[in-house]
């Protein structure tokens, strides 16, 4: 089995918002396909518009390889990208995307679920959780069968969104790493009252030193790394 081609698709999923997405949210899928016709399909996160010429570059680097060997082609896709600087976003995304496609294809052609693949089955179900800042929003996550959303970093928010579903719904509050260490303090101070699941990175995740000061001072679980898995490992559940 050879891969022929690999193709991409970037999907806007939302509205563009003047603010924090003036062209929208993005999502970029990959299909990797190949001469047998077994096809793989990835999720390249980050930035999807860069991810998305990234792969594209890729793409002769692939063409014509086994996609069984996925352990070679990472580390060669790897190297090749290594002049860029740290694995980030862009890079990580880009990789993980042909990665996941990889796997989708020896699944297919063994006959078996990836997750066989990787060791086996660890669990039947997930819990999973959905993103809302408004009662209205987070109604509909609910009558989907959501027990468990984020909101922004509002404690008002988050008063109003205990005031509408109550204490059996768990919430989380995403910080996106915007506090100083006292800002994150204060803010976890005023929510405690509201019981949110969790702060997710309330400070900049690499500064351990200002985590510690949080979590000495605030009553609520803090959260932590997405951001490090992506900045600083080498490639990115509940």
């Amino acid at each position: 089995m050879k891969i022929t081609d690999v193709k991409t698709y970037l999907v806007n999923a939302d509205e563009a918002t003047r603010t924090s997405r003036p062209r929208g949210r993005n999502w970029l899928f990959v299909k990797v396909l190949t001469d047998e016709g077994v096809t793989g399909v990835g999720e390249g996160g980050g930035w999807p518009v860069v991810v998305e010429k990234a792969i594209r570059e890729l793409r002769h680097f692939l063409v014509g390889e086994n996609p069984f060997e996925i352990e070679r082609l990472w580390l060669r896709l790897y190297d090749i990208l290594h002049g860029h600087g740290m694995t980030g976003a862009v890079r990580g995304g880009a990789i993980s995307a042909i990665d996941m496609a990889l796997w989708d294809i020896k699944g297919k052609a063994l006959g078996v679920p990836v997750y066989e693949l990787l060791g086996g089955k660890m669990r039947d179900r997930i819990r999973v959780y959905g993103h809302a800042s408004t009662p209205q929003a987070a109604e509909r996550l609910m009558d989907r069968g959501y027990t468990a959303f984020k909101c922004g970093p509002s404690v008002e928010a988050l008063r109003e969104l205990r005031e509408a579903v109550g204490y059996e719904v768990d919430i989380g509050v995403h910080c996106h790493a915007e506090f100083a260490p006292s800002a994150a303090i204060q803010l976890g101070r005023q929510s405690e009252p509201y019981r949110p699941m969790f702060l997710e990175d309330p400070v900049l995740p690499e500064n351990v030193e200002a985590f510690a000061k949080v979590a000495e001072k605030v009553a609520v679980p803090l959260a932590t790394g997405e951001r490090l898995a992506t900045k600083w490992a080498f490639s990115e559940l509940l």
